[in-house]
């Protein structure tokens, strides 16, 4: 099934909620006269709640510097983030699943932005690996603006950030998996980040959540993102690119840093592409050459 027309992701087909994939022509294909090889599948999982005219500028670029490579497109929402389980998260990504055996036999470029991003990219990676039984290995990783630590301020930040602009949106919330209690639809009203009445219900929703972490000693979903992309276990890769600014006020320059050491102790060939003043997710805007060299020359190390 294809996207709507006036979608700027219209000629992506949609295999699943949240999942696209673009399939080169046939001609792209044959026309490949490059000198190192192009990836066999571009992954790009998105920041929350990515509007497509954002990641169309993305998934353009990469049409234009491998057009014969297949770009899978795998989205995240709050709830994915919040409130789905292990299990829905499978479900959910059977589809990418199919789409990476069939062809992720090369090289992979996978391409991660923000802590929603990251998560998705471990979450795929622990689901191929349930299916395949081995880790998900990739010649490129790119971190786009992760990953951070979960501070309440910070993570508070992120959520308005992805509320719509301009009128009331009532949004169903399953906390199934964190109360017995609650698992009706919690229904919220909200507005945008001017309005006090939001960020008051969002750090009472988040300090439930820190709350039920302390008492029952979990770990937050950034917390083991940043672990799950260290520990060496659901994704392998030849090297990796940090691209991260001064200026996010989501993602500590100091946590990517330090997530960037501690992926070099543990053996990773790590590349840090730091900028002053882009914002969060904001550094092709900033730089769009320094961007995309920074990616094109990770991918040509990945060769060597």
């Amino acid at each position: 099934m294809a996207t709507s027309k006036s979608d700027p992701l219209s000629d992506f087909t949609i295999l699943g909620p949240s999942i696209l994939l673009h399939l080169p022509s046939s001609t792209a294909r044959s026309n490949t006269s490059a000198t190192v090889p192009p990836p066999s599948l571009i992954i790009l999982t998105t920041w929350n709640s990515a509007l497509s005219k954002h990641i169309a500028k993305y998934t353009a670029h990469y049409r234009t510097l491998y057009p014969s490579s297949p770009i899978l497109v795998v989205r995240n929402t709050i709830p994915d983030l919040i409130t789905r389980s292990y299990a829905s998260q499978e479900k959910r990504l059977k589809a990418a699943i199919s789409v990476i055996q069939e062809y992720g036999t090369g090289k992979v470029l996978l391409h991660a932005f923000s802590n929603g991003g990251a998560f998705t990219a471990t979450q795929l990676a622990r689901v191929y690996k349930l299916e395949m039984g081995q880790e998900l290995s990739v010649g490129a990783l790119v971190l786009d603006s992760s990953p951070g630590i979960a501070t309440l301020k910070r993570t508070a930040d992120a959520l308005v950030a992805t509320l719509p602009k301009g009128f009331l949106y009532v949004y169903s919330f399953h906390f199934q998996i964190l109360y017995p209690f609650l698992r009706n639809n919690v229904e919220l009203i909200r507005y945008r980040w001017h309005n006090p009445l939001v960020l008051l219900v969002l750090y009472l929703i988040l300090g439930i959540v820190y709350i039920h972490a302390a008492i029952f000693h979990s770990e937050d979903v950034i917390t083991v993102t940043r672990n799950n992309l260290n520990n060496g276990t659901l994704i392998h890769e030849n090297i990796r690119l940090y691209a991260y600014s001064v200026q996010d006020p989501m993602v500590g320059w100091e946590d990517v840093e330090a997530h960037s050491r501690e992926a070099e102790k543990n053996g990773c060939v790590v590349r840090n592409e730091k900028w002053d003043t882009s914002g969060h997710c904001g550094h092709m805007y900033n730089d769009p050459k320094r961007y995309w060299d920074a990616v094109q020359q990770v991918w040509e190390a990945s060769s060597k």
